[in-house]
């Protein structure tokens, strides 16, 4: 069942859909029109059902079509209308495997139809023991399937200067590339500031180029209030005009407001050999410390000035840019393999308890005892620049992320209670 939209996870329902057909499943996807299926280049073993609304898909589910099904849920309670037909289908229901795609398990109504929980990565399995008040360790039916990433296609010198031409860029410029949504909790200012500073401190060849602000910072680049060397476009939602934009770009930034349980936009720019450029946020979803190894692939920031000053020493060592994000790539390729994820989901289908899945959870006990760890292996910390020996900016932003932690943890426990009461858990 492919969910709606043009985000992450429907780039990865249908990856997992065609990497089962491949592996010999008959696989129906119930979905609306997307720009990740090509109907004209059909796979074996896969049918596609148009739907307008998940309800469609009811009757073939009910009528026992199906031996299992994966569904794409955030965790918490939506009053999804799924959960109610699998509990009176009872004993008859289909396995269900569901991808867990924001590190919630407040859906009281899964429980009792749901054979096993994927998070979309270690760290968003890490922050549904937190939120759910239990250790990781006592997570039953859990696991981490990570959203997959495919190899890139091969991308010219020349298709890459074309495209930087036809932007408004020179071959001199550094671009810095900045995509998401336009949803607020996407954005920060982080980027636009960034940008702004560095060319303010004699690096003006750096530019942004900013793909879709939410729409109060577009409004901001717009009025010229970071100055020059912004550019905004259009969410792209085509893969292939987003894989260029990648290659056309130099260093990926990414700061966004509340973190990524995942992080599309960071693993595909690592995929591309782009170093990544990123921001800790404990407080929320905080894929991107798992994703970017910091020092080796990019850098993880916690303060404004540090994302800045990381900026620009990437952006003026061509030397540096080549050794992160070949490394990037090589990281980001192994973690996320196409092959082995849908292994994963293969094993949660027809070998539940599997050594594979075992190996996998093991895996992720041992990295959620390095996540704090993780989490404050900043640039700040680490670097050895004038920065790096700042102390007080350290300190500054833990005391502010405790305070946003603190913030998280009420949130979640008013959902909790919320969702226990059988209200949705987020209004």
């Amino acid at each position: 069942m492919i969910p709606a939209g043009v985000g992450g996870t429907q780039k990865a329902a249908w990856l997992f859909a065609e990497g089962l057909a491949r592996r010999g499943h008959e696989v129906t996807a119930f979905s609306g029109s997307s720009p990740y299926h090509d109907p004209d280049h059909p796979i074996p073993g896969l049918k596609v059902e148009p739907v307008h609304t998940e309800a469609d898909s009811f009757p073939a589910i009910r009528d026992g079509r199906f031996d299992a099904l994966h569904l794409h849920v955030p965790g918490y309670s939506l009053l999804h209308p799924i959960y109610p037909l699998l509990h009176e289908m009872g004993k008859n229901r289909p396995k269900v495997v569901e991808t867990n795609i924001l590190g919630w398990l407040t859906d009281r109504a899964a429980q009792g139809v749901t054979d096993q929980h994927f998070f979309v990565s270690m760290t968003s399995a890490c922050q549904a023991a937190r939120r759910s008040w239990k250790s990781l360790r006592n997570l039953e039916n859990c696991g981490v399937a990570r959203n997959p990433i495919c190899p890139p296609r091969p991308f010219t010198r020349e298709a890459r200067s074309l495209l930087r031409s036809r932007l408004g860029f020179a071959e001199q410029d550094i671009v810095a590339l900045r995509l998401g949504r336009p949803d607020p909790a996407k954005w920060t200012a982080w980027e636009c500031c960034a940008v702004k500073a560095a060319r303010q401190n004699g690096s003006p060849h750096i530019k942004l180029l900013a793909i879709e602000p939410s729409p109060l910072l577009k409004a901001e680049i717009l009025s010229g209030a970071y100055g020059e060397g912004i550019i905004s476009l259009p969410l792209v939602t085509d893969p292939s005009q987003v894989e260029a934009l990648i290659h056309a770009s130099d260093v990926i930034l990414h700061a966004a407001r509340y973190g990524e349980s995942y992080g599309y936009a960071i693993a595909e720019g690592m995929a591309a050999g782009k170093p990544v450029i990123s921001r800790s946020t404990p407080w929320g979803d905080n894929a991107q410390v798992e994703l970017v190894d910091h020092g080796k692939t990019g850098f993880i920031c916690c303060t404004l000035e540090g994302f800045t000053e990381a900026l620009q020493i990437v952006a003026n060592d061509e030397a540096l840019r080549s050794k992160l994000g070949r490394e990037g790539k090589a990281r980001i390729l192994d973690l996320a393999d196409l092959d082995r994820e849908c292994a994963l989901l293969n094993a949660a289908f027809s070998e539940p308890g599997s050594p594979l899945l075992q190996e996998r959870w093991e895996n992720t006990l041992a990295f959620g005892k390095t996540l704090h760890a993780r989490e404050w292996n900043v640039f700040e910390a680490t670097h050895g620049h004038a920065l790096g020996l700042d102390r007080s900016l350290f300190r500054r932003e833990r005391i502010y992320s405790r305070i946003r932690e603190g913030k998280a943890v009420l949130s979640a426990a008013r959902a909790s209670l919320r969702s226990a009461m059988g209200a949705t858990a987020y209004r």
